[in-house]
């Protein structure tokens, strides 16, 4: 990922891993060949971050409101025997 100007200037001061964020840009592919003539591939994605939430820490407290409801658990399904 790569940011340019101020949201990027933001992006390398406050993210880390645990940040919920919302990306908007364009795929760049790079290729290159190596001295040992490999041929190299990359894909960037070039445009605008939005942060959405913060990394929760352990010792905080959930906010239920915010919270979803939990779903009900799953049951396997047996094979019915024919």
């Amino acid at each position: 990922m790569s940011v340019f100007g101020k949201a990027g200037e933001a992006a390398a001061q406050y993210l880390s891993k645990g940040w919920l964020v919302a990306v908007d840009g364009r795929i760049e592919l790079g290729q290159w060949e190596t001295e040992g003539g490999e041929r190299r591939h990359d894909c960037t994605v070039v445009g605008n971050v939005e942060f959405l939430t913060a990394p929760r820490h352990a010792e905080e407290p959930a906010e239920t409101a915010s919270q979803p409801e939990a779903k009900p658990a799953r049951r396997k399904r047996e094979p019915v025997a024919a």
